[in-house]
């Protein structure tokens, strides 16, 4: 009963958290400020319109970020004919997000336009050169709890295809199983279906060895032409001799040695080993969004700190595990 009643919910984010005495309504300091500040600002709707709670704001609302990567971005922008600046966004959670930051943009002198995709984390500007200033603007957002990134790069896309590329080979893997199981369970070549059965994993396996294997060939195949050896290239092979030996042994009949449900499930499996480094990355980059605008500095093997800015050709560095390579 004593923890039911010391239970409240954050008046911001909707977050269950235990009051004190000197912040009884909210989680954080984070949530007050940017509670304060939309009701300074004539923002309330941005309650009636949240879905089920935003992320807490915690202390990214005070923290001093560098733009100079976005200064640079927008005197290159300002130089083409058409003004339109892609970025990334970080802390959208509702329909409440999206009018808020459309709302702020609306009110600012100069801006022509503004898109914002929560499902992909993007928000898109246009505006009239020399009036809005993006900067300030993106120094407001983090006011609100939102921050601004780079632009991204083809990952997401990728990342599309490698899901599409992923479902189908998993059809693909648990039909060529089916197809095999009766081999395995004792069908001999007597069998009225025998023929077709094995026809069958033939075709399966080799659509498995075209649709998931090429995502494995292609990179393989970029590596070698940069002359580095990529973890692609001994599951490239791998699948290869697999599959080659396995049609060479349903043409000459032994069927004992056909292994197309291997190929199959070995492509399904490195696929899904694949996607889940994807998302580890993306949840990386995320993260490391939320902390702060540059890597932190990383430690030589001397022990010596060293920020990433001056990290040049030679330099021996330490990375802990499942951390960030601060460079290219």
């Amino acid at each position: 009963m004593r923890a039911a009643i010391d239970q409240r919910t954050c008046i911001h984010c909707g977050v269950a958290f235990r009051p004190t005495e000197h912040r009884p309504d909210f989680c954080c300091a984070g949530c007050q400020f940017v509670h304060d500040l939309i009701a300074k600002n004539g923002l309330g709707q941005f309650y009636d319109l949240q879905e089920s709670g935003v992320q807490p704001v915690k202390p990214l609302v005070f923290q001093k970020r560098d733009y100079t990567w976005l200064e640079e971005l927008v005197s290159a922008v300002e130089k083409s004919p058409d003004v339109v600046l892609q970025l990334g966004l970080q802390g959208l959670s509702c329909i409440g997000c999206v009018w808020l930051i459309e709302t702020l943009f609306s009110r600012k002198a100069g801006g022509l336009s503004i898109r914002v995709d929560s499902t992909m984390g993007q928000i898109t500007l246009r505006w009239h050169p020399g009036v809005f200033d993006v900067v300030a603007f993106a120094r407001e957002l983090q006011s609100f709890g939102y921050l601004v990134g780079p632009p991204g790069n083809n990952d997401t896309p990728t990342n599309r295809a490698l899901v599409i590329r992923l479902g189908i080979c998993a059809a693909l893997a648990m039909n060529t199983m089916l197809f095999t199981l009766p081999r395995y369970c004792g069908m001999g070549d007597d069998f009225a279906f025998a023929k077709l059965f094995h026809k069958l994993t033939l075709i399966l396996g080799t659509l498995s060895f075209i649709i998931g294997g090429s995502y494995f060939f292609t990179r393989t195949w970029h590596s070698l032409r940069q002359r580095v050896l990529h973890i692609d290239l001994p599951i490239s092979i791998g699948l290869a001799a697999a599959w080659l030996g396995s049609v060479y042994a349903w043409g000459k009949g032994a069927h004992s040695f056909v292994y197309f449900d291997f190929v199959s499930t070995f492509v399904f499996l490195m696929l899904a080993g694949r996607w889940l480094q994807q998302k580890a990355v993306e949840r990386n980059r995320a993260q490391l969004l939320a902390t702060q605008a540059d890597p932190a500095p990383v430690r030589r093997t001397s022990g010596e700190k060293l920020p990433v800015t001056q990290i040049v050709n030679g330099d021996t560095f330490l990375v802990e595990a499942g951390g960030i390579v601060p460079v290219c």
